[in-house]
């Protein structure tokens, strides 16, 4: 059975949302580094996806390789209304196949 803490499962969301209200300005730019397996078709994968979970709100994606290139990390400035939004579309990107972690 899972408990509910509000409107998580996570009994530490409201400890997370504190420290982000206290590190970034909403609404606002909020940074995520996501990396992805660098296989053929990732960059436009990760564009549509990023254009999905945003939902019309401003970003942008910067990408480099890893030192032997079987690694790409994406480097996000994703537009959020607060840090509960923020928070949301990370986990969204979480999700994706391919996703090796997300910062």
């Amino acid at each position: 059975m899972d408990i509910e803490y509000g409107n998580s499962l996570d009994p530490h969301e409201d400890e997370l949302l504190e420290a982000m209200n206290a590190a970034y300005v909403f609404p606002g730019f909020y940074p995520v580094v996501l990396i992805m397996r660098n296989v053929e078709g990732v960059r436009p994968f990760v564009d549509a996806a990023v254009a999905y979970v945003q939902d019309g709100d401003t970003y942008t994606v910067t990408e480099k390789a890893s030192s032997k290139g079987t690694y790409l990390s994406f480097h996000l400035q994703l537009w959020v209304a607060d840090a509960r939004c923020a928070l949301r579309r990370k986990e969204e990107l979480r999700t994706l196949d391919g996703a090796v972690s997300i910062l």
